[in-house]
This record gives structure tokens, sequence and C-alpha cells, in this order.
């Protein structure tokens, strides 16, 4: 993939960072977007929700959005991340040991891992 420079249309970044043409580059390519407000807001974490779509949007993997049934208790159906969490759960991403997954709960490091780890396995 190339890597690509522009003009950011995040009021709270500056072209200039030195993570800006990565940005840019995700943000061209569909893989990233900003926040209601239009900001980026590059110092917060990232929640299970948020990466589940920039996951998959990365890898250009296509979610069906018609979600009919919530994939957790804690996930409405017709909440903007339903698809991805309900994707994740569908092809095994999610270790499933509850009937909760806290969406906006922050990920650890072995979570990622273990969600792009299986990722991978689908694609071989």
């Amino acid at each position: 993939m190339t890597v690509s420079s522009g003009s950011l249309p995040f009021p709270d970044v500056s072209s200039d960072e030195w993570y800006g043409k990565y940005l840019y580059t995700a943000y061209q390519k569909g893989v990233v977007n900003g926040y209601p407000d239009g900001k980026f807001r590059p110092t917060n974490t990232v929640n299970k929700s948020e990466f589940y779509k920039i996951l998959f949007n990365g890898m250009g993997i296509t979610v069906n959005t018609d979600v009919k049934e919530a994939p957790f208790e804690d996930v409405p159906v017709n909440s903007w991340f339903a698809p991805y969490i309900s994707y994740a759960k569908e092809i095994g991403l999610i270790n499933v040991s509850s009937s909760k997954i806290y969406p906006a709960g922050q990920m650890t490091r072995g979570e990622v891992a273990y969600a792009i780890y299986k990722l991978m396995l689908k694609g071989k």
C-alpha cells in the first residue's frame, strides 16, 4: 500500500504530525474517520467497537450491515458498531464467554493480538 500525504480534515490534527501521512492514507481509504464533531482525537484510546471497525475496514473486509439479532446484550441491533461486533463474534474473533462485551471498553494488547491472529487464520 502506498502512503500518501495531504491535508487532513480534522481540526485537532496537523498533517505535520509524525503519523499525519498514515492517518491521511487511512482516512482516504475509508479505514478511519472522525467523531461527529469533526475531530479525530488522536490521543484517545481505541475501544472495542472502534477497533473491530478499523480492523475490518483496514483489511478490506465488507461487513454485512443488516444485523437482525443483537450479538451481545449490550450491543443494540441499530448501533453503528453492531455489524462489526456481530461479524467479529460470527467468525470467532471474540472469545465468547459472556452475554456482554462492553463495547465502549478498552481492549488489552492480548485481545488485539488474539483478534488479529484469528483473522489471519481465516485468510489461509
